[in-house]
């Protein structure tokens, strides 16, 4: 195994976080929060509606002042509630076109969470007004209370712990194999769809690096060395596209591209050796 290696890894598994520009970015937030918005939506109009058709029903008459009140203020947060969500749409409109999609995201989450605590308020008042309607009892408030106590649970104790929990996860890493050059760590960050352009671009690299040291200018030397001074460089750059094939092949998961370069390797080193004991002959 090369020094400096800890053997073949998956890079997708030391791999975090998405490579997108900030336009991307922005695109994706937006897309989910969407989803967002619609799950909350259809629950709060469903319940502004129902609110609504209360107040036309034979014993809405029959209700006493405090409850005439809840009624009142539940209807309020129900539609303070349905204009928070349903604001995203508004924000939108007015900033299409403007290249704000960044700051449209981040005002239209706001805007969103002020909807989800507008909502639970407004399903917490519709719950008390119902219980004591049907039941008339003052453990109604209870009720309540620990129905308001499992939302908060639900929707940010549980997700602030679990995002506590996994917030180690987030660490940006990169792989442990770091040998070779810019394009063979290209290979082993990208992604699936990436790496196989990689290990061509490794290729390229390794071969312009021969052509280049293949027609460098050779140096007169005493005793005729100009031709063992090339075949050197020669033996080095081959040397050096042997390691990029292994780079690139353990990169990719290909193993008869990182067994090729091992062999170009020691082929080079043969090589080499072979030049080393010819120039001491001469000597």
């Amino acid at each position: 195994m090369p020094p400096g290696t800890t053997g073949p890894q998956d890079p997708a598994a030391t791999r975090t976080g998405r490579r997108e520009s900030a336009d991307e970015r922005a695109d994706r937030r937006w897309n989910d929060l969407l989803q967002e918005v619609r799950v909350a939506q259809t629950g709060s109009q469903i319940l502004f509606g129902f609110l609504l058709s209360v107040a036309f029903m034979p014993r809405f008459a029959q209700l006493g002042d405090f409850d005439r009140g809840l009624y009142v203020v539940t209807v309020v947060l129900g539609a303070l509630a349905t204009g928070a969500l349903a604001a995203p749409v508004s924000y939108h409109r007015l900033f299409a076109g403007h290249r704000l999609k960044p700051q449209l995201v981040d005002a239209a989450a706001q805007l969103v969470v002020v909807g989800l605590l507008l909502l639970a308020l407004t399903v917490g008042s519709a719950l008390l007004l119902l219980l004591r309607v049907a039941t008339g009892s003052a453990a109604a408030a209870w009720i309540v209370a620990g129905v308001m106590a499992w939302f908060a649970a639900c929707w940010l104790l549980l997700p602030m712990l679990h995002l506590r929990r996994h917030r180690g996860d987030r660490t940006d890493r990169r792989p442990v194999d770091r040998v070779g050059t810019g394009a063979g760590e290209v290979a082993a960050e990208a992604g699936p769809d990436r790496r196989r352009s990689a290990a061509g671009q490794t290729h390229g690299t390794a071969r312009r690096g021969q052509t280049r040291l293949g027609r460098a200018p050779a140096r007169p030397a005493k005793g005729g060395r100009t031709m063992a001074t090339d075949d050197k460089m020669r033996n080095m750059a081959e040397k050096a596209r042997g390691k990029a094939k292994e780079v690139a092949g353990r990169a990719t998961g290909d193993g008869t591209m990182e067994a090729k370069g091992r062999g170009t390797q020691m082929k080079s080193d043969l090589k080499q050796a072979a030049e080393k004991i010819k120039d001491a002959g001469k000597d």
